[in-house]
């Protein structure tokens, strides 16, 4: 390591901890919007609705996408079920496979729950200024370096 490399490494490390520190304060107003809507939600279980919302309506492309076991992500459908958020059916087309739907009143909870967070992500940019692409870009490649370190740890 050249003697550049050491003065800086002080100031990724510094970085580093800044970025986890300022995710478990963005998971915390995440969890706190979400909660708002009324019912109580996990994060995870904020992410099935939306997922199913958008088609995702298997147990295991919802695993896949959550890099999770099918038990795991189970548990949670079980509870949003039991909530009246969910519905699990037998497919038409095959009997052995299970279809997540989304309710009326789940429907209405996502609804509620992404315009919470809709304005949680508007008031955290609210007074950014600066070079915005720059930023966006260099949070889309730590989000994708997060992204491969998950997919790395899944295999």
């Amino acid at each position: 390591m050249d003697g550049e490399a050491r003065r800086r490494e002080p100031d990724r490390k510094e970085l580093g901890e800044t970025l986890l520190s300022l995710s478990a304060r963005l998971y915390r107003l995440q969890t706190e919007a979400i909660d708002a809507s009324g019912v109580p939600l996990s994060f995870q279980q904020f992410r099935i609705l939306e997922r199913v919302g958008g088609d995702v309506t298997s147990l295991s492309g919802l695993a896949e996408l959550a890099k999770r076991r099918p038990s795991t992500i189970s548990k949670s459908v079980d509870s949003l079920v039991r909530q009246g958020l969910l519905t699990r059916e037998q497919a038409p087309s095959d009997r052995r496979t299970i279809t997540l739907t989304l309710t009326a009143f789940g429907a209405a909870t996502l609804r509620q729950a992404q315009r919470a967070l809709a304005d949680l992500g508007s008031w955290l940019v609210q007074d950014v200024e600066g070079d915005i692409p720059e930023l966006r870009e260099l949070l889309k490649y730590l989000y994708e370096r997060a992204e491969s370190r998950i997919q790395a740890d899944a295999d």
